[in-house]
């Protein structure tokens, strides 16, 4: 689907048709529901509910390849079957979908739901997000270099971080991945003022210095000296004090019988 709806229910259900449906003629598949299981403690709920006249809210159905179907409210639509009610209230949306738009569909009207979709459950409604083609501009001809919405602009519509779902894409969907290209932004180095990018310049030639004392002084026990003297020296000097070996060293020359 080009120009998948975002994850809004209200403007999903807006233009919608109100309809009463016969329960037992709707077609139900279990793939289309958004939640990994249904609880039976809240179809026995909701079944109390009917029993007791209470509004239970409407059903989200549509033509899904030509066959009228179950979107929304698997829960209810138990519920009703055990409380033998034959009809009930319900949404039509509008136009014949695929099944890979029903599906982005059932997940886009829990999306906010107040009891929120699980982890596990978001990454199942992200691969249909993709397979409804949620992440192709809806303006865009193929092949064209802006034909994919970047991740931060899906990140704005699903409310996830555009970091994790470059990490899902990139595991899902690897061929999409790759067409995409990876527009996760990279962290900006912080501005540095002039003293301490002194200081930066300073500390990396001193390590160049220490790198070069320290090959330099190799091969060879005179210059293995020298080296170690220079490096004292230094230490002595930045710290004012004498380093441990060099007090050790002259305090062993003073017992040295």
């Amino acid at each position: 689907m080009i120009g998948t709806p975002t994850p809004d229910r209200l403007a999903i259900l807006r233009d919608a048709e109100r309809i009463t449906v016969a329960v037992d003629c709707l077609s139900v598949e279990e793939s289309l529901c958004c939640r990994n299981k249904l609880e039976e403690a809240r179809i026995v709920l909701i079944s109390r509910a009917i029993n007791a006249g209470s509004d239970i809210g409407e059903l989200v159905v549509a033509n899904v390849e030509g066959i009228l179907t179950l979107i929304d409210g698997f829960h209810r639509y138990h519920a009703l079957l055990r409380s033998s009610r034959g009809m009930a209230k319900a949404f039509l949306l509008r136009g014949d979908l695929t099944r890979e738009e029903a599906r982005w569909l059932a997940f886009a009207l829990h999306w906010k739901a107040e009891k929120p979709l699980t982890n596990s459950e978001r990454k199942e409604g992200f691969k249909a997000y993709v397979r409804a083609g949620g992440h192709v501009r809806a303006k865009t001809a193929k092949g064209h270099r802006d034909r994919y919405k970047t991740y931060r602009e899906i990140g704005e519509e699903l409310g996830i971080a555009h970091q994790t779902l470059h990490g899902w894409m990139r595991s899902m969907f690897p061929r999409i991945a790759d067409d995409m290209g990876n527009d996760a932004p990279v962290a900006e180095a912080p501005k540095l003022c002039r003293k301490e990018k002194a200081k930066r310049e300073r500390m990396r030639r001193m390590s160049h210095y220490a790198s070069q004392i320290a090959t330099l002084g190799t091969g060879d026990d005179d210059l293995k000296e020298h080296a170690e003297e220079l490096l004292a020296t230094a230490f002595s000097r930045i710290t004012g004090k004498r380093s441990r070996e060099a007090i050790i060293e002259r305090t062993d020359s003073l017992y040295d019988f």
